[in-house]
C-alpha cells in the first residue's frame, strides 16, 4: 500500500529522503552536523559535490547510501 504525505518548503528548508546507508551516520552528531554544514550554504551543491559529500567513510554503517534532497532557496 502506497502512502503521501505533502509538506510546505519555506526558504531555506532542506527535504532529505534517504536509505538507511545514510540514515544511521546521521545519528552520529559529528557526521549530521557536517552534512549539515555542507547543505546549509547559499548554493546547492553541485552534482559531483553531492555524490562526494555522500561517500565519506565509516566503518560501523558500511550499507549503500541512496538520496534525494530538495533545498528550498
Amino acid at each position: 500500500r502506497a502512502e503521501t504525505a505533502m509538506a510546505d518548503l519555506l526558504r531555506g528548508d532542506t527535504l532529505l529522503l534517504c536509505t538507511g546507508g545514510l540514515a544511521g551516520p546521521m545519528g552520529d552528531e559529528e557526521v549530521s552536523e557536517q552534512v549539515s554544514a555542507w547543505w546549509s550554504q547559499p548554493s546547492v551543491p553541485s552534482l559531483p559535490e553531492f555524490f562526494w559529500q555522500l561517500s565519506f567513510r565509516d566503518e560501523s554503517h558500511e550499507d549503500d547510501r541512496t538520496a534525494i534532497c530538495a533545498w528550498r532557496r
